[in-house]
């Protein structure tokens, strides 16, 4: 069966810079982000690499840190009981997501929405669409091993098993094999931008995706300059917008 496409969005939306200046008023009457905004604004480096530090630079942002491991790795607490570990490297782009919106602009999905979310990095918008946009499915395309992992971990942590189906590919404009580029961080790993570590993934169009679901209504993409190619590969599904 054709996917009926309602609605569609493509890249993430800067955030209302507002927004964000009112946010970081109310953290600062807050003690706990006061370690992180000494060491920031002094240039001191006597905590930067302490677990201390790094909570109250993401409590500075919003983020509560529950705990961490070894690999550098934070549990973290998201609002409507939402619970995520995430790299710690990843922390700053919790707030793009779940505070300031930046995919939900112009659409955001509704109530028993399908959604494709291109570029799931470990979870942080297919959660959000499933307990706040209360969707009936999620499609999760994260093509790196280590993100792919903590996503399928961070949805059986938040008992969505049955709503999502994640896949570990890339999406583009041919069905094949890509080089994937390694960053030094876990969110801006690309297909577009050269880094000196690659490794190859497997890659599909989103339109030989969505042959296989009965509908899609919503489409978020974020894949660090890789776009457009994606754009290419929805040719068909292109004509249900």
């Amino acid at each position: 069966m054709k996917a009926n496409i309602n609605k569609f969005i493509v890249v993430k939306f800067k955030h209302s810079r507002l927004i964000e200046l009112v946010f970081h008023f109310i953290v600062l009457l807050i003690p706990l982000s006061w370690i992180y905004l000494f060491s920031r604004f002094t240039r001191l480096n006597l905590y930067r690499n302490s677990k201390m530090y790094i909570i109250s630079k993401a409590f500075a942002r919003g983020i509560f840190i529950t705990r961490f491991n070894e690999d550098f790795l934070a549990g973290v607490m998201l609002p409507w009981m939402v619970y995520i570990v995430i790299p710690i490297d990843g922390l700053d782009t919790q707030p793009h997501v779940w505070i300031w919106n930046d995919y939900e602009w112009i659409f955001k999905p509704c109530k028993g929405d399908v959604v494709i979310d291109v570029g799931a990095h470990v979870g942080l918008f297919t959660l959000k669409c499933l307990k706040v946009f209360k969707v009936d499915k999620v499609v999760a395309i994260e093509p790196h091993p280590a993100n792919y992992l903590l996503l399928k971990r961070n949805i059986s942590l938040n008992r969505f098993q049955d709503r999502v189906l994640a896949l570990r590919v890339a999406a583009g404009s041919r069905d094949g094999y890509a080089e994937l580029y390694l960053s030094r961080y876990s969110h801006s790993h690309s297909l577009m931008f050269k880094y000196l570590d690659s490794i190859n993934v497997q890659i599909a169009t989103i339109d030989s995706l969505v042959e296989k679901l009965s509908k899609v209504d919503f489409v978020k993409i974020d894949v660090e300059g890789y776009e457009v190619e994606v754009v290419k590969g929805m040719k068909k599904t292109s004509k249900y917008v």
